[in-house]
């Protein structure tokens, strides 16, 4: 039985008017074969290329020597997988070795441009001259915003026990912790839980809350501040992306009602989400309703979440990427205003259903704004 992810590249084939789509950023590799080839997660082996090739009768996986018996354990999509030696040969003329076997000297190819070295590019081009190269990014995006079942399990996995890593912040994070305290609290019950890996941890307290990315420090946290937590983990590749602010005690009226601003506009955005509905509606309706509380709208409030963390569909303004909202898609869906000395954000991750959505990040309450111990 043809697996549910290569049967949907091979109708993008017959779409799209292609003989093969190759794919070689980490992600659509991923995605295609159906489990982590460990070092296309390493960074610093910029060489170690592994590529998938679907055509509409036969496929293969190319990878290097080091990662052949991983490959050929795990790999239940591929039965043809070849291998070439690191330092040896490069991964580039194995590509076009292959293609060539597959009678695609000529052939119309797919790939992910926006990815492939130009180096190794210009061995391919060089190496199938007859050959017509089609960009093919955009293509792996839309593909992979409309997630599987096995996808979209791994991803309320990863995105619950990110989750729960908050509501142990909550329960267990009090003032005279430093910033690394808590993301200690975090990566405990990260790791204990099945995380496999850490993308990116904020942990931003004080007027450190408005800086958007930052790790945590050894700040410690006093009473009234706000805490902005974002958690970016993955299980097999597959990506959280559960932010959450914090402010530590009783909070102030002001810092009360920002988060209130948060909640309503969350709520709004809730109340449209169903399949049909387009991401250029949604981030309308999140700029009018920013406006009329006083906020200035950034240019997205959202974003398609899976095997990387901004993927398809881009909730924003630019109209570029408007598209319909679709059943199966993960979305997250994040108000967030970071000026001045305070930083806040409310993001959630949904997942569309049939006849709305269904909420993954359920764990603490919002609400109001949730409290650290004083």
């Amino acid at each position: 039985m043809t697996n549910e992810i290569i049967a949907k590249q091979k109708q993008a084939l017959a779409t799209h008017g292609l003989d093969a789509l190759v794919a070689m950023a980490p992600e659509n590799v991923i995605y295609t074969c159906g489990f982590v080839i460990p070092s296309l997660r390493l960074q610093g082996l910029r060489r170690r290329l592994a590529a998938t090739i679907v055509t509409p009768d036969q496929d293969a996986l190319v990878t290097v020597d080091m990662e052949a018996s991983t490959a050929r354990r795990r790999s239940k999509r591929f039965s043809d997988i070849r291998v070439y030696s690191e330092f040896d040969q490069e991964a580039s003329d194995l590509l076009v070795e292959t293609l060539k076997d597959f009678g695609l000297s000529g052939g119309r190819i797919g790939i992910d441009l926006d990815y492939i070295p130009a180096m190794d590019f210009a061995v391919v081009q060089k190496g199938l001259p007859a050959a017509t190269f089609v960009n093919a990014d955009e293509l792996f995006l839309d593909l992979r915003s409309v997630k599987t079942d096995e996808e979209i399990a791994r991803l309320r996995t990863t995105g619950r026990l990110a989750d729960s890593a908050h509501k142990q912040v909550q329960a267990r994070g009090r003032a005279g912790m430093t910033e690394r305290d808590i993301a200690n609290i975090i990566l405990e019950t990260l790791y204990g839980g099945g995380i496999e890996d850490i993308g990116v941890l904020v942990v931003a307290s004080g007027d450190r809350s408005t800086l958007p990315n930052v790790g945590p420090s050894d700040r410690i946290l006093q009473p009234g501040d706000i805490v902005r937590i974002d958690i970016l983990a993955h299980i097999d590749a597959y990506c959280s992306d559960v932010g959450r602010t914090y402010v530590v005690g009783e909070p102030t009226a002001e810092q009360s009602g920002m988060w209130q601003k948060m909640v309503d506009t969350m709520n709004v955005l809730k109340d449209q989400i169903r399949p049909g509905v387009t991401t250029g509606h949604l981030y309308q309706v999140f700029a009018d309703k920013y406006r009329s509380v006083g906020l200035d709208p950034y240019k997205f409030v959202g974003h398609g979440l899976g095997l990387s963390v901004h993927e398809h569909p881009w909730i924003g303004r630019d109209k570029r990427f408007d598209r319909p909202v679709q059943e199966k898609m993960v979305l997250c869906v994040e108000p967030f205003y970071m000026a001045g000395d305070q930083g806040y954000q409310f993001e959630d991750e949904i997942l569309v259903t049939k006849d709305g959505f269904d909420l993954i990040t359920d764990q603490i309450e919002t609400a109001e704004l949730p409290r650290i111990q004083a």
